[in-house]
């Protein structure tokens, strides 16, 4: 990967995570009410596989767990921050909140899974148009095992659609060990199916962006469906609340020793390093205090 790529993805990769951490810093403060689900850990994957999408005529859909799209997207946290702050300079003037975002294309909401089946949905408008568009969905291992998850699966190859499904596996749905609630490999669940597959790890950065690039070419170039197994971890829990009492030290030990920034960090020269550092903190920094000062949206109108 050259230097120029690797810089790109480490800024958006770091901007994702000092935005994570800032947000349970808020809540932690009074700041933010509510719930959140942080995407600390699996960063790299909407760094590097959202860089081959033009929002503007492509589609994404998200999950619950959706401020890393959405930041690699339009790399704006004060939207985002204001957003959570109910602020009427938020994404949705304060209304969405965390899980339900709307912007351009790209589109989220709170149900497991509950994002697959409309962007089967758009898939199918975009081949109906006959236009060169494709449209990405991302879900978690927890959605793994709706029915109408399978049905937008079976419905998108039956139909040959231009969807992107990505899984990004952080090995727990909630509290629970994926292995232990679901049967069976998902890659080969998708495979028996006869939808083209995919799989990369987040630990390995050029095998992420090379895997990336190839499943968004062959859904543009075939305009079929692809399935695509991204294996991460999420180093904060599944919500603020949650303490992670349901892992091990050693396990959590491990992936944070694969931490993809962290190997990022080691091949970026020292001086471009703190610039990216400096720059992601001052944007955060300011994205926060903009956010603070901005008006609440009028209770009249939030409904």
């Amino acid at each position: 990967m050259d230097l120029l790529k690797l810089e790109k993805y480490y800024f958006i990769s770091l901007l994702i995570r000092k935005f994570e951490q800032k947000v349970e810093d808020l809540f932690s403060q009074g700041k933010l009410f509510g719930t959140t689900h942080g995407c600390i850990g699996q960063e790299i994957i909407p760094a590097i596989l959202l860089d081959f999408i033009d929002i503007k005529k492509d589609s994404v859909t998200g999950t619950h767990r959706s401020h890393g799209h959405y930041l690699a997207l339009f790399n704006d946290p004060k939207s985002l921050f204001s957003e959570l702050m109910g602020k009427k300079c938020g994404i949705l003037k304060g209304k969405g909140g965390s899980q339900h975002l709307h912007r351009d294309n790209f589109y989220t909401n709170g149900i497991t899974g509950g994002m697959v089946p409309v962007a089967t949905g758009i898939a199918m408008a975009e081949k109906l148009r006959e236009s060169s568009n494709i449209v990405v969905s991302f879900l978690g291992d927890g959605a793994m095992n709706e029915g109408y998850v399978f049905e937008s699966f079976n419905f998108s190859i039956i139909n040959n659609l231009p969807i992107l499904y990505v899984l990004e596996n952080n090995q727990y749905a909630m509290s629970t060990y994926y292995k232990t609630a679901s049967a069976g490999d998902f890659t080969e669940r998708l495979k028996s199916l006869g939808m083209r597959t995919f799989e990369a790890k987040t630990m390995d950065i050029d095998e992420a962006d090379n895997i990336s690039a190839d499943a968004i070419k062959y859904v543009r170039k075939n305009k079929k469906p692809a399935f695509l197994n991204f294996q991460t971890y999420r180093f904060c829990g599944h919500s603020k609340s949650d303490n992670c009492e349901y892992r091990t030290k050693e396990e959590e030990n491990y992936w944070k020793n694969n931490d993809p920034l962290t190997k990022m960090k080691k091949k970026l020269k020292k001086t471009k390093l703190l610039k990216i550092r400096n720059d992601v903190d001052n944007i955060i920094i300011q994205a926060v205090k903009e956010s603070e000062k901005a008006e609440y949206v009028n209770p009249r109108e939030v409904y």
